[in-house]
């Protein structure tokens, strides 16, 4: 009797990948925080590979600066998210600061992301009434959504104008990376917030606060991000690797 041999394909793992096309995207100057994403990139590679995610990291300053300060890197978020959004290769894109680092591998971004909201993130301050108020170090922005393009627009227009009056004013020797100085540095969040405000759609963002207000930030239980209240920024690096599991 001859016996049919049938090869069936190995499916075990095929139930965790995203039915949504999703980039995580890294970046950081190139010099203050690259060890900061240095620690991190290869443990974000791992994780994106398992979900079925893509993982695109960018060094260097974009915002198109005369005198480039490191902390302008934190506007690379406007120009590469742009990017994606022009590309049309994916639904969604997550933002991962420097300073960021997924803790539960097991957990997906799947079950953050809702399409009727173009940004989810977790809240920024502490007052319930500033439904434009998120912390925009971690966050889903989608790709999709028929605003995102003009929340986008916004947030390029409101940052470069801030750049162009510090350097017609010859202020932007005064730029430093105290986040308490709003008036020199240029805060990419705080341009975003004004954003959002012109906007004035309340659905515009899905914000979570409350009991669930370090969702996937802060000291939350699936990504954690190290503030500079943690400490210097050799603190935060030290405490980023301990994060980072050892393989």
């Amino acid at each position: 009797m001859k016996i049919l041999e049938i090869r069936v394909p190995d499916t075990r793992n095929s139930f965790l990948k995203s039915r949504m096309k999703v980039v995580v995207l890294q970046s950081c100057d190139g010099e203050v925080y690259k060890q900061m994403v240095d620690a991190t990139e290869k443990h974000h590679r791992n994780y994106c590979m398992k979900w079925g995610y893509d993982y695109k990291r960018w060094d260097g300053i974009k915002l198109p600066a005369n005198t480039p300060h490191p902390s302008f890197a934190a506007c690379n978020r406007i120009y590469l998210l742009q990017d994606e959004l022009d590309s049309g290769n994916y639904d969604w894109a997550v933002w991962l600061d420097a300073d960021s680092v997924i803790v539960d591998t097991n957990k997906a971004f799947d079950e953050f992301l809702d399409e009727a909201h173009c940004i989810i993130a977790c809240k920024g301050g502490d007052r319930p009434d500033n439904w434009w108020d998120i912390n925009n170090g971690v966050f889903f922005l989608n790709l999709r959504h028929p605003m995102t393009g003009i929340l986008l627009e916004l947030w390029q227009r409101n940052v470069e104008n801030h750049l162009r009056h510090l350097e017609n004013q010859n202020l932007i020797h005064k730029v430093d990376w105290d986040v308490n100085n709003t008036r020199w540095r240029i805060s990419d969040q705080q341009h975003l917030h004004l954003a959002i405000k012109n906007i004035a759609d309340r659905r515009l963002c899905k914000i979570y606060t409350g009991e669930d207000h370090n969702a996937f930030n802060y000291d939350g239980p699936f990504i954690k991000q190290l503030l500079r209240g943690f400490g210097k920024d050799d603190d935060r690096l030290e405490s980023i690797r301990k994060l980072v599991p050892e393989k």
